[in-house]
């Protein structure tokens, strides 16, 4: 029998960067590996593409509240991190250069998947050795498993 796929969650990191008060490059998972953004609860039919969108405020909604210990004590809100203020009007920012020196990376995301189907099975991770890190544009393998992007 062949299992079709029932429910698509897909889910969003975000990969806070700092420099820490010893002077050393940091990075953390704001999401703990990843929250739900979307959910498609009526997939295409085999072999189709879904599509989905996901705008700076989906992002924003989720991460709001999420906290980083910057100074190893305090923990200090992202999105109101004194130390790194967020361009007028935009939330989300690309890497904060000092000097010509680049002292924050720019903001980063990971989009995961999970994919469910009528038995009930649910597929969040391949073989990461393997089809995971397969160089081929996803137009033509369709076959990634996540998407890393950053903003400019």
């Amino acid at each position: 029998m062949c299992e079709i796929l029932t429910k698509i969650v897909i889910k969003v990191d975000m990969i806070e960067s700092y420099t820490d008060p010893d002077g050393n490059p940091k990075t953390v998972s704001l999401g703990g590996g990843g929250k739900v953004v979307k959910t498609i609860d009526a997939p295409t039919a085999n072999r189709q593409w879904n599509a989905f969108s996901l705008a700076p405020a989906d992002i924003y909604a989720l991460y709001k509240d999420a906290t980083v210990k910057y100074d190893k004590v305090n923990a200090v809100k992202v999105f109101e991190n004194p130390a790194r203020p967020r361009p007028a009007g935009a939330r989300l920012q690309g890497a904060q250069v000092v000097g010509g020196k680049t002292v924050a990376n720019a903001d980063a995301f990971v989009i995961t998947w999970e994919l469910t189907t009528t038995d009930g099975l649910v597929f969040k991770v391949w073989n990461e050795d393997s089809i995971c890190l397969d160089p081929t544009p996803v137009s033509q393998a369709n076959s990634n498993c996540r998407l890393n992007f950053t903003v400019r």
